[in-house]
């Protein structure tokens, strides 16, 4: 029985011209290493292109049936295809080959996307049969995150590799590249002109507030985002700690310059009343963000969230206050670590680098302003910031409460200078009006 033939081939027609190709020219096979022997419909054709892609990797690489047999033979997994694959159907196949083969690598890599995508399409019935299964059982918890695991698995499965390049080859593509970013430069510049000195926010980067307990790591989020909604952007806002109503009412206390508990307690005047009135107007009708209360949060809830807000308002930003320590992890200070270090890289690699997005979190800090529990906050982040009150007597030396009652410090930066021992950022936080604002800065002075 011929191992393929041109009435044969039908819907797999493009495995055909790979295995021929590859055969004629096995120097070929290097430029689809996205592809597998799994990836075709045929088990023959399987083993065929394995053997051929290892005989190809030889410094003499001569395919013929001989050395298919001894491949297939070195490896107890591979011995299979020795009873499937006779020398005769190889032989017969060989000779053929040339007549089927491709000539080029762009024609090759036409045939490689087209046997991938339909082992995609067997995949994806295969996929969505089990989650239908799923369906039907009583007892499945988390259903919904299982099937969305589930299909994204097999989205990256089959995610093109892209070729390798050096860097030489890309000069003309990078430069082109960068005259785009300088033409639409979507950066936005925090409300801190001193700030905007060490870093902006950016998409693709995540800016890491970090700050003790009770010193208004949220109120510096929430200050953020509201910046980013007057430059036009939309949101999801994952919150930890505070629901939404609160959250409202901060929102107001900061937009409309009403004191929060005011705000909280409805005890507004008349003339305070219009200007919370013109607050709810322009988050009503001007703004764009998602606000969810999720007091506990693990990796996957934390995608799906991001995920769903993105398709369904295409939001430009996302705010998670704050990484703390969740469920199993708690109480493990190593597992804690390794756990809060994973949720900073997610953050920063695939939501903020995969979707294009900015991305801001915070971190509760040690007395001595170091990050708790994670060196991978640190070494995963963008920017790391720490926020911090000014003790009375700093205030005093730095002239008085018109230079700031609070201090930001530029502790690690991937994309600009950190700060000298002793530098900081004067702010001036208005806990009543749930904002922040940049007060005078004090003039240096370097001891001698």
């Amino acid at each position: 029985m011929p191992l393929l033939t041109i009435s044969d081939i039908k819907n797999i027609e493009a495995e055909a011209g790979i295995l021929a190709t590859s055969a004629v020219h096995p120097d070929f096979t290097f430029f689809s290493e996205d592809l597998s022997p799994r990836h075709f419909s045929d088990q023959q054709n399987g083993w065929m292109y394995y053997a051929i892609r290892e005989i190809a990797k030889r410094e003499h690489p001569i395919v013929d049936g001989f050395n298919i047999h001894q491949v297939l033979y070195s490896r107890k997994s591979t011995e299979a295809g020795v009873e499937i694959l006779p020398i005769t159907s190889i032989d017969e196949f060989l000779s053929i080959a040339p007549s089927v083969a491709r000539s080029t690598k762009e024609e090759y890599r036409v045939l490689v996307d087209n046997v991938r995508n339909r082992a995609f399409a067997r995949d994806s019935v295969r996929t969505l049969e089990e989650c239908k299964t799923l369906c039907f059982k009583e007892d499945v918890e988390n259903l919904q995150q299982k099937i969305y695991k589930s299909v994204e698995d097999l989205i990256y499965q089959y995610q093109r590799m892209d070729e390798l390049q050096l860097v030489s080859q890309r000069v003309g593509e990078l430069w082109e590249s960068k005259k785009e970013r300088k033409k639409v430069d979507t950066s936005v510049e925090f409300q801190f002109t001193e700030l905007n000195k060490y870093c902006k926010m950016e998409r693709k980067e995540t800016i890491v507030l970090s700050a003790q307990q009770k010193r208004g790591k949220s109120i510096m989020m929430m200050n953020w985002l509201v910046k980013m909604l007057k430059d036009g952007k939309s949101a999801i806002y994952i919150d930890s700690e505070t629901d939404t109503d609160k959250f409202f009412d901060r929102l107001l206390a900061h937009l409309a310059r009403v004191p929060y508990q005011t705000v909280h307690e409805n005890t507004y005047t008349d003339e305070q009343f219009n200007r919370l009135m013109a607050a709810s107007d322009w988050i009503q009708n001007k703004t764009k963000f998602v606000h969810v209360y999720v007091p506990v949060l693990d990796d996957s809830k934390l995608i799906s969230l991001v995920k769903r807000a993105y398709h369904t308002y295409k939001v430009d930003a996302v705010f998670l206050d704050y990484i703390k320590a969740n469920g199993e992890n708690s109480l493990d200070a190593y597992k804690n670590s390794v756990s809060l270090g994973n949720t900073l890289d997610i953050m920063k690699n695939y939501i903020g680098g995969s979707m294009d997005l900015y991305t801001f979190t915070a971190v509760q800090a040690t007395e001595g302003g170091k990050v708790a529990f994670s060196k991978g906050i640190s070494r995963n982040c963008s920017t790391l910031l720490y926020l911090e009150r000014k003790e009375p007597k700093e205030i005093d030396t730095d002239g008085g409460i018109e230079f700031g009652n609070m201090k930001l410090t530029v502790q690690d930066n991937r994309n600009g200078p950190i700060m000298m021992e002793g530098e900081y950022i004067s702010l001036l936080l208005e806990g009543d009006y749930c904002t922040f604002t940049e007060s005078k800065q004090p003039k240096r002075i370097e001891p001698y």
